[in-house]
């Protein structure tokens, strides 16, 4: 019985782990600055952009969860985090990298964050608090982690590579 709610605790902290990367958004603003010349001001709407559409996964999450599985959505926000990132590492202009980072990342990350918590907190009914805290631990870890291999990653093979 165990292992059989271990599973997707372990599944979900890696899902949340990966899609804690999108705070690491700050490594990526000074390469790409000094290749397209962008401005701080430009760079940093691509983050304010990037939250409010996590909100916005998020509520859509939440009405999507209601006719749809949690397996749907977490598929749904895989591809667009897998756009998102593919499609982020060919931009040219601001304005894609606000859609694809932005909006595709943004939404991405909050459809999963919510079919996520809410799919594995099912599985601890009785440890719902202890379990979205070792969740939400992992999404800040992603962040930390993750954005110091994608520092390493861009030192050694380009910010291209790495998204």
């Amino acid at each position: 019985m165990r292992l059989k709610r271990t599973a997707p605790l372990i599944a979900g902290a890696l899902i949340y782990l990966f899609i804690g990367l999108i705070y690491a958004w700050s490594i990526f603003v000074a390469p790409l600055e000094a290749e397209f010349g962008w401005t701080r001001t430009e760079t940093s709407a691509t983050f304010t952009i990037s939250m409010t559409c996590f909100c916005l996964g998020g509520i859509l999450s939440g009405m999507l969860s209601k006719r749809l599985s949690g397996k749907f959505i977490l598929r749904v926000a895989a591809i667009l985090l897998l756009a998102g990132f593919v499609l982020s590492s060919r931009v040219e202009t601001i304005l894609g990298i606000y859609i694809f980072y932005g909006v595709f990342c943004g939404l991405g990350v909050g459809m999963a964050y919510n079919a996520d918590i809410s799919t594995v907190t099912k599985w601890y009914p009785d440890k719902m608090g202890f379990i979205s805290g070792i969740l939400l631990m992992c999404f800040g870890f992603g962040g930390m982690l993750l954005g110091s291999v994608a520092s390493a990653l861009i030192f050694e093979m380009g910010w291209r590579t790495t998204f």
